[in-house]
């Protein structure tokens, strides 16, 4: 409820218990880095075969977006992997977990920041002020999602009040996150490089 301002649907903590286990078994495997897709996705399989001959970690990228739910303030870093292709860079909450790629220092400092469930995964992974992990992705998205209804639920949309005892620290945590988020904005829209930008194939 502070974090959030409701409590999580049965739904958000399964599609949050099925990312943190995907980043778990990374970590426990010998694989460099892995591509995350949920279910209900269309995919470019040719430019998904590309992408996964690149090493991200050599390239000074933990974590990258193939698909954003939401428009919101971005920064283009340049053209990456292939002509018309760009690497952006996101301020603000983009939405949506369909799919990404994901190396092993991406998933162990989700991992540990994960732990506590307190938001949506998806809220928590665009939380680049918060965790540290930049919200890299591509565009045009490689893959898009199915047009279905969701499974996590409609009850996330409702509202329900924040009880008494609850109100005061959750208008901190507003308050809080304004301020964090405005800064990485700041550091997001200003910066001159940056070390992904080089995001090509070898």
């Amino acid at each position: 409820m502070v974090a959030k301002g409701r409590p999580l649907t049965p739904g958000e903590l399964g599609c949050y218990s099925s990312h943190y286990y995907a980043w778990l078994a990374l970590l426990d495997s010998r694989a460099a880095q892995m591509i995350v897709l949920e279910d209900d996705t269309l995919v470019d399989w040719s430019f998904l075969e590309k992408l996964a001959s690149l090493d991200f970690s050599a390239r000074g990228v933990s974590y990258l977006r193939l698909f954003a739910r939401r428009p919101c303030t971005f920064r283009v870093h340049g053209e990456a992997v292939e002509p018309q292709r760009y690497l952006v860079e996101y301020a603000a909450y983009a939405h949506g977990t369909q799919g990404y790629v994901i190396t092993r220092a991406g998933a162990a400092r989700f991992a540990r920041h994960c732990r506590r469930v307190r938001r949506p995964v998806d809220v928590e992974l665009d939380r680049a002020w918060d965790h540290g992990v930049p919200c890299l992705a591509l565009f045009p998205f490689p893959l898009t999602e199915i047009s279905s209804g969701s499974t996590i639920g409609s009850a996330r949309w409702a509202r329900p009040e924040v009880p008494d005892t609850l109100r005061a620290a959750r208008f901190r945590m507003r308050m809080l996150e304004r301020a964090r988020r405005f800064r990485r904005w700041l550091r997001v829209m200003t910066r001159l490089g940056s070390p992904a930008q080089g995001l090509k194939p070898r």
